[in-house]
This record gives structure tokens, C-alpha cells and sequence, in this order.
């Protein structure tokens, strides 16, 4: 489910890549492997990423929110909410922010998939899971 913060409206695109105001469109990435009664970790992502979106500039379009999620297993377009937006609503979003690093990937093959998708025109995610060696140096 989408979650916007305050002042935030959908819709308000101008076409352009960025909303009506100008600021880019952020998308947050939240994800939990385990998720018990306790955990307040993925309040204080969300919290965290927000603020980081006004700091950036950045307006918040939504909430991909994936918990009891492993990213060894699981990589990003194959998740439920973050799958649903990298594999149909990626015109709505200008930047794709996480947490840290191991909360959105933990394979760096899944990582450089995730740049070369991010990096062409038509934003086009693996349909399928491939996983191959891949040279750490190449990701940077």
C-alpha cells in the first residue's frame, strides 16, 4: 500500500519526470527479513528515508514496504511492493531511496542488475531470477 507524507498528492506530474513543483519523485524502500511484535525498525527506516527526501529536495510518491523478506532470496523486482512499482509504476518515481545497502540488496549480482536495468531508457526488470559470479569491481 502507497503511503505519502504530508503535502504529498498523486497525479501531480508534469510530464517532465518530475512533479508539478519540480522536486524529483522518491520512492522509499523498506525491508525486514523477520518481523516480530517488537521490531520498530521499519517505522525508523521510513522515518529516516523521509527525512532524507527533504533534505534531498525530494517529494515522496510512496512506500514500497517489504517485511519478512529475505534479499538473499528474494531479489528487489521480485518483491511483493517493490516489485510492483520497479515492474509497473517505474515512470512514477525519479529516485529509488533505501536505508542502507543490505536493506534493499545482498547479492551484488542483484545490484549490478539493478543498475544496468535502472540505467536504460525503458526501465525493464529481469522476469526471471538469474544468478551469475559477478567481478566486485565491475559494480563500482
Amino acid at each position: 500500500m502507497d503511503r505519502l507524507g504530508p503535502g504529498s498528492t498523486q497525479g501531480a506530474e508534469d510530464g517532465g519526470g518530475s512533479t508539478s513543483c519540480g522536486c524529483p519523485r522518491a520512492l522509499l524502500s523498506i525491508r525486514l527479513s523477520v518481523l516480530t511484535e517488537d521490531t520498530t525498525l521499519a517505522v525508523r527506516q521510513e522515518l529516516d528515508l523521509r527525512l532524507l527526501a527533504r533534505d534531498k529536495g525530494y517529494r515522496v510518491v510512496g512506500v514500497a514496504s517489504d517485511l519478512n523478506v529475505s534479499a538473499t532470496k528474494v531479489p528487489p523486482w521480485k518483491r511483493k511492493e517493490l516489485g510492483e512499482w520497479l515492474n509497473k509504476r517505474s515512470p512514477e518515481f525519479d529516485a529509488l531511496l533505501f536505508w542502507k545497502l543490505d536493506r534493499f540488496i545482498r547479492r551484488m549480482s542483484d545490484l549490478s542488475t539493478m543498475i544496468e536495468c535502472a540505467s536504460g531508457t525503458e526501465r525493464t526488470w529481469p522476469r526471471r531470477t538469474t544468478r551469475s559470479t559477478l567481478n566486485p569491481l565491475s559494480a563500482g
